[in-house]
């Protein structure tokens, strides 16, 4: 599985709107990362241009040894889950799972056996053959998480995927988030929802904490028994993304 590394990346909209300012930033083979910083400090935009959604205006993204600027999002390994979760609403908790399975090519049959498992695996079992309107928040995010990686992507990328729940189901897949991509050894980048009582970062993450200037903020200590350690980055916002 590759590393993801950011060279002095950039994004500017509109010709003047600056986003995201000379981030510098290196994800190891593997490794969870947490991109923590305020509202509007860039973190989703920077999560859309590693899976391709935007074009980096300045600066190199590379995946290991290739150079991932050009790439396009299919070719990239990528599987990202956006806040709200994104389902299709037509379809049913297995057709949504096993849909990225039917784009590659995959028998349907085969598909749908591989669908059922990881819904074994994320709890939602039960749900399988029920409609997303039909289901509680948690279990909608987790079917967002399980059709994200059905194809063992290589990156894994969650821009505030928790947002939406209670703090105590955060917790709980936050957890669960962090045990399946070690299994995965998918290399995965994480922007959390913020809150005034935040919860643990699975075991083994690391942070990337901003204050929105070229400045890194101090390491987070929010949960001394798990703390991440902090990485050197540096990002600068001017307005809102």
């Amino acid at each position: 599985m590759p590393g993801i590394r950011l060279d002095s990346v950039s994004k500017v909209y509109d010709g003047d709107h600056l986003a995201v300012d000379e981030l510098s930033l290196e994800v190891a083979d593997g490794e969870f990362m947490v991109l923590l910083g305020p509202s509007g400090c860039g973190k989703s935009t920077v999560l859309r241009m590693i899976a391709g959604l935007e074009r980096i205006t300045a600066g190199d993204l590379w995946f290991g040894r290739t150079h991932a600027n050009r790439l396009q999002p299919k070719d990239r390994g990528v599987a990202m889950v956006f806040e709200n979760g994104a389902l299709y609403p037509n379809r049913t908790v297995r057709e949504n799972i096993m849909f990225p399975l039917l784009v590659a090519g995959e028998e349907p049959a085969e598909a749908s056996v591989k669908a059922a498992e990881l819904a074994r695996i994320l709890g939602i079992e039960n749900a399988i053959d029920q409609f997303p309107w039909t289901l509680s928040g948690g279990q909608r995010q987790r079917v967002a998480i399980g059709r994200a990686i059905v194809r063992r992507p290589e990156i894994f990328l969650m821009d505030e995927p928790l947002s939406n729940l209670d703090a105590t189901l955060r917790t709980e897949l936050r957890q669960e988030i962090g045990a399946m991509s070690k299994d995965l050894k998918a290399t995965t980048v994480s922007s959390p929802t913020i809150t005034s009582k935040p919860s643990p970062w699975p075991t083994g993450s690391r942070s990337c904490a901003t204050a929105g200037s070229r400045t890194p903020a101090p390491p987070s200590r929010s949960t001394p028994t798990r703390a991440p350690r902090s990485s050197q980055a540096s990002w600068a916002r001017r307005g809102s993304t």
